[in-house]
């Protein structure tokens, strides 16, 4: 059950449950802190690429796990919310080191039988249930959740960069066409995202390694 200041979206899609043991999230996430080393977690900006990679190798590695995304919105990023912080002070989720205040925040979730388990390595030291990881970030702001398929790297926006919770659907901007072409937006996305320019040798390094990841499976 959500906390009464947490609003949950009714456009959420519907994932599939997994039947492993909850207890597979540990795992899951002892795989994350050991592999997923080239991320930076205490990066506040770049969540969003942080948690299609993640999504991304665990479907990869492990076919038979079911994952999708769970957002995280401050009442103040919602375009239906404008009018109402026109005239009020705006509030933000709980960020992270020098990046206190955030609009949004994204990251990998797994259903299971008995509870909703967030894997979270820039807020949390171990997979928690929801309940928790939306505690944590809203702290006493209202908030407004939705969960998603892990194909959608961003969510919409209306002209003023703000979320457009009414939409009932999403339209997903990055599609590919191959497994290559997905695995090269990545490594685009974290050079830039890390180094401000575009490198080649840190693109190229980026892309060797999460190919080297998905080869685990």
């Amino acid at each position: 059950m959500l906390c009464s200041q947490t609003i949950k979206s009714p456009y959420s899609d519907t994932l599939k449950t997994n039947i492993v043991n909850i207890f597979f999230a540990d795992s899951l996430f002892v795989f994350t802190s050991s592999n997923f080393t080239f991320l930076d977690y205490n990066d506040c900006n770049n969540c969003p690429l942080r948690a299609h990679i993640m999504t991304f190798v665990f479907s990869k590695c492990f076919p038979d796990i079911k994952t999708g995304k769970v957002w995280l919105f401050a009442d103040s990023k919602l375009s239906s919310r404008r009018d109402y912080y026109k005239t009020h002070r705006k509030e933000f989720l709980k960020g992270i080191n020098s990046c206190p205040q955030w609009g949004f925040h994204v990251a990998p979730v797994l259903i299971f039988d008995n509870d909703t388990i967030v894997i979270d390595p820039s807020t949390q030291n171990n997979p928690v249930p929801l309940q928790k990881w939306i505690n944590d970030i809203s702290l006493n702001t209202l908030s407004y959740i939705i969960l998603k398929d892990p194909k959608f790297y961003s969510y919409p926006e209306d002209e003023f960069d703000l979320y457009e919770d009414q939409l009932n659907k999403w339209k997903n901007k990055h599609e590919f066409s191959s497994l290559e072409g997905e695995i090269n937006f990545m490594a685009q996305k974290l050079t830039h995202a890390y180094h401000n320019i575009f490198d080649p040798v840190r693109f190229y390094y980026y892309k060797k390694v999460i190919s080297k990841l998905i080869s685990m499976k």
